[in-house]
């Protein structure tokens, strides 16, 4: 009996830690996806404030630079949400294949050092 117990509270650890890590790469992939979106209303915004005439060409300097600093500080940011999510995602991955006894997920742990963003962060041993 005691064999079945272990076997079961394996599997509900590894159910609980499935639902964090889909949650996670949800979230990881919304903020990609709100990034891209801020990239593009970044050089559509530019792209209109330039190109107003009847506006001093020092306003449209003032604006355009003032939009872009704050868009590039939302984007940084961003960033480092999706980092800190991903380097969770990589602990997660390594807790399921420490409770299977196997490699079951490998996907973020083998990518995590090769990413530009992410190449200078070291995951979690477990």
């Amino acid at each position: 009996m005691a064999v079945q117990d272990t076997h079961e509270e394996r599997r509900l650890k590894i159910d609980i830690l499935l639902k964090e890590y889909d949650m996670l790469r949800e979230m990881i992939m919304s903020r990609i996806r709100s990034r891209l979106a801020i990239g593009g209303f970044l050089i559509a915004l530019i792209g209109y404030l330039t190109s107003v005439a009847d506006v001093p060409a020092t306003w449209r300097i003032l604006w355009t630079s003032t939009a872009a600093i704050v868009i590039a500080a939302v984007w940084y940011r961003f960033g480092q949400l999706i980092k800190r999510a991903t380097l969770r995602v990589v602990e997660i991955e390594a807790g399921i294949n420490e409770v299977a006894g196997q490699e079951l997920l490998v996907w973020e742990s083998r990518l995590v050092n090769r990413s530009f963003f992410h190449r200078h962060t070291t995951p979690a041993k477990h």
